[in-house]
């Protein structure tokens, strides 16, 4: 069974690779469900809730593929996106608690 490791609301971690949530990709500016799918497709994995076991098994979309579509044209352009401000506020909250814990990562 793969480890799981929690690094911030709606961040994953693994296999050795990063992952974002539905939860994480809102907080990143990200407009739920259409957006979601047009620019990303399907999850590229399925996980346990570490938190809630029972539940629905969490979407994960990898990180370098969730940043590059973040950089595109449509995503920035996009309908029901979060403004600006909000998206760098989130995104501020998110840098901040990876320094807080110290990650030692890449």
């Amino acid at each position: 069974m793969a480890m799981v490791m929690v690094m911030g609301r709606g961040e994953h971690e693994e296999d050795g690779r990063r992952y974002v949530s539905l939860v994480g990709l809102r907080m990143r500016g990200w407009a739920a469900g259409g957006m979601v799918h047009r620019l990303l497709g399907p999850p590229d994995r399925l996980s346990v809730d570490p938190r809630v076991r029972a539940a629905l098994p969490v979407r994960l979309y990898r990180l370098e593929r969730v940043e590059a579509a973040e950089r595109s044209h449509e995503f920035r352009s996009g309908p029901g996106r979060r403004s600006e401000p909000d998206r760098e506020k989130a995104l501020a909250g998110i840098s901040a608690r990876g320094r807080s814990r110290g990650s030692g990562g890449s």
